[in-house]
């Protein structure tokens, strides 16, 4: 069988047109150099050096076999760093996930930008969804990461919080409250809201479902509206 080791000592006799160099060369015994290289025109069926008292010249096979050994062991050698590339994480793929939402915490394209100045070489795939359906996707290791509003309960997620969401109270134009510098949870009780599906985000909606019963509303939810991904 050929291998890059054969190609390797063949290209180096081929350069230095002598086996002492190139065994030299390579810091590779003589006797180890003329086997492989006789192994190889065994196995090529074909003449690959003329030889005289010094030196060795290419035949025509010869020359037509060095051309292609450089070709395999240069892409041999590329294909080696790309692996090690891979295996040491400086090369590849990573999947992130976002929430629809996610882009306008200041701090998540802080942590991209950050990543791929560290890992140029790494592209990064981005995917939206809601918070439940990412969190389902890395465990199921279809995504590698998702910047979520939940803060996963499985034990096999790992997690790492990044930014503090804010909730604002938004009301029309005209409403009862628009002069008000401060306004209650308790102030909202009669009011009608615009909430978000409890599927989208499960940990997220009961946290502020248990908050604003903590102050004293228990929000009269008429309409629940999840935003669209855009991309």
């Amino acid at each position: 069988m050929i291998d890059s080791r054969r190609l390797r000592q063949f290209v180096a006799v081929a350069e230095e047109e002598n086996f002492a160099r190139a065994g030299e060369r390579l810091h590779v015994a003589i006797p180890s150099v003329w086997r492989h290289v006789q192994e190889l025109q065994q196995e090529l069926a074909a003449p690959l050096f003329e030889r005289d008292q010094r030196n060795v010249k290419l035949t025509a096979c010869g020359r037509m076999v060095l051309s292609e050994s450089r070709r395999i062991v240069s892409e041999f050698d590329r294909t080696v760093a790309r692996i090690r590339q891979i295996a040491s994480g400086d090369l590849g793929t990573l999947s992130v996930g976002l929430t629809e939402t996610a882009p306008w915490t200041p701090e998540i394209p802080k942590c991209l930008q950050s990543f791929r100045s560290r890992f140029p070489a790494i592209e990064i795939g981005l995917d939206s969804a809601s918070s439940n359906s990412l969190e389902e996707r890395v465990r199921d290791k279809t995504l590698d990461c998702a910047f979520v509003s939940n803060i996963p309960v499985d034990p096999e997620l790992a997690h790492l919080p990044v930014a503090e969401l804010h909730v604002l109270l938004a009301i029309p134009t005209g409403h009862r409250l628009q002069n008000r510098n401060i306004i209650s949870l308790a102030d909202l009780t009669d009011e009608s809201f615009i909430w978000f599906p409890r599927t989208t985000s499960t940990t997220y909606y009961d946290g502020l479902m248990q908050g604003c019963a903590a102050g004293g509303l228990v929000p009269k939810v008429v309409h629940e509206a999840a935003m669209k991904p855009s991309c």
